[in-house]
């Protein structure tokens, strides 16, 4: 599924594979929820198949996605355009919102 992401010319079947990792994640599968994150930092077709992936794992992937907001955040060459894909899957992905996401979310809109 990560090959497909990384090199299919289809993005139906690159957002197929990055729902198929979601659901693998949601099941339990923490090396799911790992190469999501990881393809978070890849071109922007395999970032928008990742953030749907994340969003559609659920719960298990929020604390990942806080991880990876704060990094950004905290960065001097932080990637805006990262930090939106991975607030995006966030608001899906966290059902019951946690005051931390909420918390971390008005800390990036402060600083923009």
């Amino acid at each position: 599924m990560v090959s497909t992401i990384r090199s299919s010319p289809r993005e139906m079947d690159r957002i197929g594979a990055g729902y198929a990792l979601g659901t693998d994640a949601a099941h339990g599968d923490a090396q799911a929820v790992a190469a999501l994150c990881e393809l978070m930092h890849g071109p922007p077709n395999a970032r928008r198949a990742a953030m749907y992936g994340l969003a559609s794992a659920g719960d298990v992937a929020v604390g990942a996605l806080l991880d990876l907001i704060r990094a950004e955040l905290s960065s001097d060459s932080g990637d805006q355009d990262r930090m939106v894909a991975a607030m995006l899957a966030l608001g899906e992905a966290d059902r019951a919102p946690l005051p931390e996401s909420v918390e971390l979310l008005g800390q990036v809109l402060s600083k923009w």
